[in-house]
């Protein structure tokens, strides 16, 4: 009895000890993390946005420590994701890695596009996880219709998110290693876009009625009835284009150029879509609108666009179509861009896979390239060279240039074509 009371006694005394030793560590933990910014910013740094929020509750320095480091973060994320094989495990697999990815992001996305292969149209995403609301955040499996259903689930509500098919994409690796093009294979891209100051992204979603409607105005001298859907002073850059319907009205582009004061309108025509004000409202699919335009408005927004016409079939040709982009000098710290190609370019027009994306790399290797190959290409180049009209002597009429934007309105740039590839390049500020 002595020596079971005596070891009871020893045990209770090293259990003291160990209790004070680690309170002792706790406590110089939290003066080294609540003294010492450098530290505390290394710990913090390489987090994703979700784990930034929770440290940003613990205490005002902290959270003062967090918003810091979202403000020097990139305001976008992008990044790919490739099927080994059109199989179920393959795509659940791909599935996976994109769940991981979007719930790991270093930014809190307001704004979302994603493009997708059609293999990945009719997939059930059977192995999607999603948390729970409760506070226990248990795991439950949940089976979804599609992609764009999947990606409701990982999603903010309040993350206005487009998504495309097209029977080929375009996608650049969150490294900016490797750019790829991916035709009718199981992949995936998105680039996703935190809220800012100096830009934003509004949605603007028609039917085949609201947009026959807008392609009537066109021609005449009423308002267009769009204005709604972008808020009152916003200067819009440049209008993203995306259609399931190839038989929509070609005016209907023109409106948006006159209505928004002639951007760079580029996009193109793809097998289905999803809506921002509909992925989280899967009961009313039966409304899809089949137009759908992304517009980036920003004062400070730079743009720039080329064609690659359906003559250029060699690598020295696509590299004077690269170095005319390039002789833009958008800067390129803070740029992304997207290539819009018809479906019949690509390896079966070089003889070659990822001819246009690599030397796209090679002379933007700072600039993420994403899109999709679609079934007509929707863009022109800019900004438009100046019109400069010239009488028979070779004077130049300078009322006509002074009036040049009048002009153009009323006679647009060749908007829709076919067999040829749009980049276009966009430099935030």
């Amino acid at each position: 009895m002595a020596a079971d009371r005596s070891k009871k006694i020893k045990m209770n005394k090293i259990n003291n000890i160990h209790a004070s030793t680690a309170t002792d560590i706790g406590d110089r933990s939290c003066y080294v993390l609540t003294n010492f910014s450098q530290i505390l910013k290394q710990i913090l740094i390489g987090l994703p946005v979700k784990s930034l929020n929770s440290c940003a509750r613990v205490c005002k320095i902290w959270n003062d420590a967090v918003q810091k480091i979202k403000k020097l973060r990139c305001p976008f994320y992008w990044n790919y994701f490739e099927g080994e094989e059109e199989s179920p495990d393959s795509q659940n697999r791909l599935l996976e890695s994109i769940q991981f990815t979007i719930e790991n992001l270093p930014i809190e996305p307001e704004t979302m596009i994603v493009y997708y292969t059609s293999v990945l149209l009719d997939t059930t995403c059977t192995s999607a996880t999603v948390l729970t609301k409760s506070r226990s955040k248990r795991r439950i499996q949940k089976e979804c219709s599609d992609v764009s259903e999947f990606f409701q689930n990982l999603l903010p509500r309040s993350c206005q998110t487009t998504a495309v098919a097209a029977d080929g994409i375009i996608g650049t690796s969150s490294s900016l290693k490797k750019t790829k093009e991916f035709e009718n294979k199981c992949a995936l891209s998105f680039i996703c876009f935190a809220k800012q100051s100096t830009f934003s992204f509004h949605s603007i979603q028609l039917d085949v009625k609201q947009g026959t409607k807008l392609g009537e105005l066109w021609n005449s001298n009423e308002e267009t009835s769009c204005s709604n859907f972008i808020p009152p002073g916003e200067t819009v850059k440049s209008v993203f284009f995306f259609s399931d319907d190839v038989t929509c009205p070609q005016e209907m582009g023109f409106a948006l150029y006159k209505e928004y004061n002639q951007p760079l309108i580029a996009g193109g025509f793809v097998d289905s879509l999803v809506f921002p004000s509909l992925l989280h409202d899967i009961n009313h699919r039966h409304d899809l609108p089949t137009i759908c335009c992304v517009a980036l408005c920003g004062e400070m927004v730079k743009i720039a666009s080329i064609i690659i016409r359906d003559d250029v079939c060699d690598k020295p040709a696509v590299e004077a179509c690269m170095k005319e982009l390039k002789s833009h000098n958008l800067p390129e710290e803070r740029s992304f861009a997207f290539m819009f190609a018809c479906v019949g370019r690509g390896e079966n027009h070089y003889g070659e896979a990822d001819v246009e994306s690599v030397i796209f790399r090679k002379y933007f290797p700072k600039t993420p390239l994403l899109g999709l190959f679609g079934n007509g290409e929707v863009g022109f180049k800019y900004p438009l060279p100046p019109i400069v009209s010239k009488e028979i002597d070779g004077t130049e009429i300078h009322d006509f240039v002074n009036d040049s934007r009048r002009y153009l309105t009323r006679h647009p740039p060749k908007l829709y074509h076919a067999y040829t590839t749009v980049l276009c390049l966009v430099s935030l500020p």
